[in-house]
Formats: C-alpha cells, sequence, structure tokens
C-alpha cells in the first residue's frame, strides 16, 4: 500500500475484511523505513519499489491517496518505475456492485456504496462510503464521488473530477476533467473542465489547479 495516513487507515480496514488479501507493507515517501504502519512495516519510498517488488515476488499494490489529482500522478510515477506493476482493486463487503459494472484497476469502492447496472469506473478512481453511482455512469481515471454522493443515470465524470461530500448530480450531466461539484452542491447542467461549482441548484464559482486542497 502506497500511503499511511487516515486514507491508507480505511483501505486497510477493506484489505483485511477481503478474503484472499493481505497487507504486508507500506510504502511512505515522508516516513522512516522499518517505522511501524497500519500494522506492518514502511518497507521505503516509491524509489525503492522495484526493489521491494522483486524482493516480494508476487506483489499488488494500493493507492492510499484520497487526493484525486496526486493519485494520478503518484500512479503514472509508479508505472515509470516499475513496468510491471499490478495494481488491486478494493471492493468493501458491504458496497453493492451491479454484475455488469465494470471497476478498473486500482479503483476503490467503499462500504455502504451503491453501484448500479451498466455503470463504468475507471482506473485508480474513489468511490466513498455510501455514494451512488446510478446506472450507466462513466467515471474517468481518478475520479472520485464523496461520502453520501450521489450520480443520476448516465452521468459522466471526467479525468480527475471530484463530487464532494454529499453532492449530486441529476441525470446524463457531463463534469468535465478536474471539475469539482462543492460539498453539498447539486449540479443541475453541465460543468466545464477545472470549474468549480457550489449551491444548489450549483454555479461554476471559478475555475481551479487540479492540484488544489478540496472543498
Amino acid at each position: 500500500m502506497v500511503g499511511s495516513g487516515g486514507h491508507a487507515r480505511v483501505l486497510a480496514d477493506i484489505l483485511h475484511l477481503s478474503n484472499g488479501l493481505r497487507l504486508v507493507g507500506v510504502i511512505d515517501d515522508f516516513e522512516m523505513a522499518g517505522t511501524p504502519a497500519l500494522g506492518v512495516e514502511i518497507l521505503g519510498t516509491c524509489e525503492d519499489l522495484p526493489r521491494i517488488m522483486r524482493q516480494l515476488e508476487c506483489c499488488r499494490v494500493v493507492l492510499a491517496v484520497g487526493h484525486n489529482a496526486r493519485r494520478l500522478d503518484l500512479a503514472a510515477r509508479i508505472e515509470s518505475l516499475c513496468n510491471d506493476v499490478v495494481w488491486q482493486s478494493l471492493l468493501h463487503p458491504a458496497a453493492v456492485l451491479a454484475g455488469d459494472a465494470v471497476v478498473g484497476e486500482g479503483a476503490v469502492i467503499m462500504a455502504g456504496a451503491i453501484v448500479n447496472a451498466g455503470a463504468q469506473i475507471g482506473r485508480h478512481c474513489l468511490i466513498n462510503t455510501s455514494a451512488i453511482v446510478e446506472h450507466d455512469c462513466k467515471l474517468g481515471d481518478g475520479s472520485s464521488v464523496g461520502p453520501g454522493g450521489v450520480l443520476g443515470g448516465n452521468v459522466r465524470l471526467g479525468v480527475g473530477a471530484i463530487v464532494a461530500l454529499g453532492a449530486g448530480v441529476i441525470n446524463a450531466l457531463e463534469l468535465g476533467e478536474h471539475a469539482l461539484l462543492g460539498a453539498g452542491a447539486t449540479a443541475v447542467r453541465d460543468l466545464p473542465a477545472y470549474a468549480v461549482a457550489l449551491g444548489v441548484p450549483a454555479r461554476t464559482t471559478r475555475f481551479r489547479d487540479a492540484g488544489e486542497e478540496y472543498l
């Protein structure tokens, strides 16, 4: 697992509850190797991953980073270091996943989340606690739906787009790449790339840099 903060604790719990999966170590660029974290040891930094993966022989990697743009950047960095990296997706046993839903590599679906028929979840997406992704939604790589967020049917999220805590998107809308729908807002029209939209109904208030903190 890459990361050792609060988000990592949630993912470690999902791993603990998942049959056939075991957390063997943590990678963290900001903590000392050998330090305990999440019940295991920090094995090193991302730069150490090629060596660590050779030593472990059979190993999958989970990105425990909640920030969308950072998660995508970290995935690209690790893939440049380890061209044979295998990403582990996680599904909490208390989540509901339709039989024909598609979940990309490294995506995480948390407790109480519902992903309905025909939904397509991109690589390294995050579907947070009790979020709802309705039928035929398509989520671009690294996008996220916060706790209690709701996507109506046939919604499109661009790469890195964010639907924050308790926010909702009505049917058949599109949020552009790295757009941010703020906490508790309701989108009733499409949002352009990098837009920040707040309120009910949501209105674009400004445009953001993908690397800034969330609302």
